[in-house]
């Protein structure tokens, strides 16, 4: 059996040191068109010793956090497709004014209300055969415990899918895994689950 790690991306400044807005710079980011800088003093929540190599999502993001993993734990890492951010744009969830009216809250409830009406950037057949080959994926690994950095949206979603097999076919099912008042994982944090 393969015990799965998966944890948020550490924090990174949006805005740039100030040159954009956080709804400008997050639209950027998620654009993958600036290179932002990750805060590298958070620590990964473990607890246990994790298997070579440390699996991360091709997002610059996800690439600096590994980074700072791999010197810190003294580990190999390799990028990994299937376990990238849903692709979306923050500007068809929601106008800077809003973003500055309501905050993250409400990019989780468009997020959430645009995957149910599968209006999002990256359809959701397309999010659950990207699910599928990652468990796939997992499944012929060796035994061991790994660890996987990725992004809050596809995190819940996978989330979501591993608790319940049938979100893809029930959509709505994702509502009741989100609580839009917080964040969806702190950075750094997030959850387990086993492969056969």
């Amino acid at each position: 059996m393969k015990r799965i790690y998966v944890r948020k991306v550490f924090p990174y400044n949006p805005t740039f040191n100030g040159r954009f807005s956080k709804y400008e710079g997050y639209h950027l980011i998620g654009l993958q068109e600036r290179m932002v800088g990750i805060n590298s003093t958070i620590n990964v929540s473990l607890s246990e010793k994790i298997s070579n190599p440390i699996y991360y999502s091709p997002l610059r993001r996800a690439e600096e956090t590994a980074l700072c993993l791999k010197n810190t734990l003294g580990l190999q890492i390799e990028q990994v497709e299937f376990i990238k951010e849903i692709k979306f744009s923050l500007k068809n969830l929601l106008t800077e004014d809003e973003y500055n009216l309501y905050g993250s809250k409400l990019v989780r409830e468009r997020f959430a209300k645009s995957f149910i009406k599968d209006e999002l950037t990256e359809k959701r057949s397309d999010i659950r055969e990207r699910i599928n080959k990652l468990i796939e994926f997992l499944r012929i690994l060796p035994e061991g415990k790994y660890l996987l950095i990725s992004h809050s949206f596809f995190m819940k979603v996978l989330q979501s899918y591993i608790k319940e097999k049938n979100l893809f076919e029930n959509p709505q099912i994702l509502n009741k895994h989100f609580n839009f008042n917080k964040k969806t994982f702190k950075n750094g944090k997030g959850f387990e689950f086993n492969v056969e």
